[in-house]
């Protein structure tokens, strides 16, 4: 099986390419680096019933 060299979608092709190239890593790893990145952001963020305990509060 041979690995595909890009992204199907067209413009995530493109994203991905220029993350690639502006941290100067490869295609797979630009990909990972961002859906981690964007999973740890997605995590950090209180959920909605932390925001109404918090606003409850006040």
């Amino acid at each position: 099986m041979r690995a595909s060299h890009g992204v199907p979608h067209p413009e995530t092709d493109v994203l991905a390419r220029w993350v690639a190239a502006l941290k100067r890593i490869g295609l797979t790893e630009a990909v990972h680096a961002a859906l981690k990145h964007e999973l740890e952001r997605e995590h950090a963020r209180p959920s909605l019933v932390e925001i109404g305990v918090r606003f409850c509060r006040y």
